[in-house]
């Protein structure tokens, strides 16, 4: 036979174990809702970058992060490419460019000239980006360059005065100016 007290301890313990169930169950019901809520807004961007936009602009448009529709994406295994443009057919130039020793000597002069900081915040080291002021593809359209071959007689393509060193962070953030401004 079972006592009083015994009865009493073995009814607080279901009583316990019920609530502690409860909240289990109701912490997964809250973490399924935020996923279905992040799910339904991951399609409504994706269905907006579908139709044309750039992931920047969504991002502009819902005053959020780059990164934070990226990763929604990433999340729902919805597919999109990290710097979708039009096709442009001088890319094979760009990179012919960039990867010239004229221009490795240039980005390694900018960042020893600012001492390996960023000229916008002032962070030292880490992972730096040369900026061109005036923009990479702006100087090429102006000079007209077809062909690797004429980037030798243009001398303001590797001028000094034209790059800055700057954080992963800011390079994006002046990026996205341009962004704003040509929209």
């Amino acid at each position: 036979m079972v006592s009083k007290r015994e009865l009493k301890y073995r009814a607080n313990q279901a009583i316990k174990y019920a609530k502690w169930k409860n909240e289990i169950i109701n912490e997964r019901l809250i973490k399924e809702t935020k996923y279905l809520k992040r799910k339904e807004q991951a399609e409504v961007w994706y269905k907006e970058y579908l139709s044309g936009k750039t992931i920047l602009q969504i991002a502009l448009e819902y005053g959020i992060k780059y990164k934070t529709i990226r990763n929604h994406f990433e999340q729902f295994n919805l597919t999109f490419k990290l710097y979708r443009k039009k096709k442009n057919p001088k890319a094979g130039l760009y990179q012919q460019i960039r990867d010239s020793k004229e221009y490795k000597n240039w980005r390694t002069f900018i960042f020893e000239r600012d001492d390996y900081t960023c000229q916008e915040c002032g962070k030292r080291g880490g992972y730096l980006e040369v900026h061109h002021i005036k923009e990479f593809a702006i100087i090429i359209k102006e000079a007209d360059i077809q062909y690797f071959e004429q980037v030798e007689h243009n001398l303001i393509l590797f001028d000094v005065t034209n790059g800055i060193t700057l954080c992963k962070a800011c390079h994006e953030n002046k990026h996205l100016l341009y962004a704003v401004s040509d929209t």
